[in-house]
């Protein structure tokens, strides 16, 4: 019998900010497994030229999460899914302000992050596998 993988995903709005990037993590990340968990997190700021993004991700199942400060919501649901989460992956593309989160997410899950320009070597460090997704 062949289990699946069960795969949360986590974006930044800001890196993650075409309906073609969107499309391409969940690609990959049903590549790799059962989508359990997906967040695009977005500022307020944000929100009106993400218009295109949002209802992509939305049709994906991918939940929008608006705050004036995305980074600690961002962080912190990060954190849960590592310590009390289902997935057994976790596929993120974050600012390096969430260094502390991966170290510790990567403690007790698989953490995967993926980009498309070159990944920063202090997000290497901390994660289990760093993707750099082509640019379509």
């Amino acid at each position: 019998m062949i289990f699946l993988k069960r795969v949360a995903v986590f974006l930044e709005y800001s890196l993650v900010n075409t309906p073609e990037k969107v499309s391409q993590i969940i690609n990959y990340a049903k590549q790799l497994g059962k989508l359990t968990k997906a967040r695009i997190y977005l500022s307020d700021k944000e929100l009106v030229q993400a218009k295109s993004v949002v209802e992509i991700a939305e049709r994906l199942g991918i939940e929008p999460i608006v705050m004036p400060v995305r980074d600690v919501m961002m962080a912190l649901d990060i954190l849960e899914e590592a310590l009390q989460g289902k997935a057994d992956k976790i596929i993120i593309s974050c600012s390096t302000k969430l260094i502390p989160a991966l170290a510790e997410a990567k403690a007790n899950k698989e953490v995967i992050y993926v980009a498309w320009e070159d990944i920063p070597a202090e997000i290497k460090n901390v994660v289990d596998n760093a993707v750099k997704m082509s640019q379509r």
